[in-house]
């Protein structure tokens, strides 16, 4: 009898198998999500155009300024640098200066010598959505009459009705609304606040030119800020740049929203520097 042999061939699975991509299948997938790429499409182009519709723009404004010194500049070629040299007496002058530009005091007399900055002016959006700031460019002015006692904290609103009127009262308070015309006076006992005495002017800007426009907003926040809050702000963001290693020659320069504001900010310390 005859063994059988068995021929048993082993298969042997490769370590690597190709894969090719299957496009039906992700085709298949994309078009029964089709409405989770859609919405994340529009969520994204939505937030895009808020950034870019209701984000405020930041301008940046410089001006040079010739620090005098006789011993600033006066040197050339490598000069050693140590305590008493005319250089190094340069260099710490410069220094000095350039601290003095930056000091409280000085800020504060630029900030008490530019009134537009005692009131700060916030035009809302007919949707009550955006808000800019304004500088020089609003119909009316409000000023706080020399008896104020103590600043006012609160946030307040005007709406302006007419040629002659207008509504005003406290941010959030509805029940502090009252109506006025442009030339009226306003104290704290007008918006029931006892516990401070204040009294603030609002009149028009241009009183001979102004004509109402209802197409337009017209409505406005407005508040008085704390001048040593804005002079710390100012001394913050102001930059001191001199053109070149231990010139004399300095660039100075700030940032804000409002351009025109940061320009009579450099002009009025620049020339209070100057007659110092």
């Amino acid at each position: 009898m005859k063994n059988a042999e068995n021929n048993n061939t082993e298969y042997i699975q490769p370590l690597f198998e190709e894969e090719s991509i299957n496009f039906k299948r992700y085709i298949s997938l994309f078009f029964s999500n089709w409405y989770w790429f859609a919405i994340s499409l529009f969520l994204a182009f939505t937030l895009a155009y808020g950034i870019n519709r209701y984000s405020q723009e930041v301008f940046s404004v410089s001006s040079s300024l010739l620090i005098k010194d006789e011993t600033l500049g006066g040197y050339s070629g490598i000069q050693p640098i140590f305590p008493g040299s005319e250089i190094y007496k340069s260099q710490q002058n410069l220094k000095n200066e350039i601290g003095i530009l930056r000091s409280f005091d000085l800020n504060r007399q630029v900030i008490d010598s530019l009134p537009e900055f005692h009131t700060v002016y916030i035009l809302i959006g007919r949707r009550g959505i955006t808000e800019q700031i304004k500088y020089k460019d609003t119909p009316f002015i409000v000023t706080l009459d020399k008896y104020t006692v103590e600043k006012p904290k609160e946030r307040f609103y005007i709406k302006i009705i007419d040629n002659r009127s207008f509504n005003i009262g406290i941010k959030g308070d509805s029940d502090s609304e009252r109506k006025g015309h442009f030339g009226d006076s306003f104290s704290s006992v007008d918006f029931n606040i006892k516990d401070r005495w204040f009294v603030f002017t609002v009149r028009l800007r241009d009183s001979a030119n102004f004509v109402f426009n209802s197409s337009v907003s017209n409505h406005y926040n407005f508040y008085f800020p704390d001048l040593d809050n804005i002079t710390n702000e100012y001394r913050g963001k102001l930059r001191i740049t001199p053109v070149e290693e231990d010139a004399s020659l300095v660039i100075l320069s700030v940032s804000g929203p409002v351009p025109q504001k940061e320009i009579d900010y450099l002009n009025k310390l620049m020339q209070l520097y100057v007659n110092r």
